[in-house]
């Protein structure tokens, strides 16, 4: 197995749990709140698969990522403990 291959197919096997886990009523879901979450999580997935096949898209989050850190340190940089 390819070393980069490896956090792809750990996650894969997790999926099953992250998708079981709102079943636990301790939390509150019902199965409206359940159905959302489901819908959510399709719709989180097919938008993962558009947005990494665009490498202008990539550029542009990582950019801005990079501008959101750089903005915390600065912030950071110059407050008073």
């Amino acid at each position: 197995m390819n070393r980069m291959n490896k956090p792809r197919s750990i996650l894969r096997a997790l999926a099953p749990l992250m998708v079981a886990l709102p079943l636990n009523p301790a939390w509150g879901f019902d199965e409206d709140g359940y159905e959302l979450w489901l819908r959510y999580r399709a719709l989180e997935g097919t938008q993962r698969t558009r947005v990494l096949a665009r490498p202008r898209v990539l550029a542009w989050l990582r950019r801005s990522f990079a501008g959101s850190y750089v903005l915390l340190a600065g912030r950071l940089a110059v407050t008073d403990r």
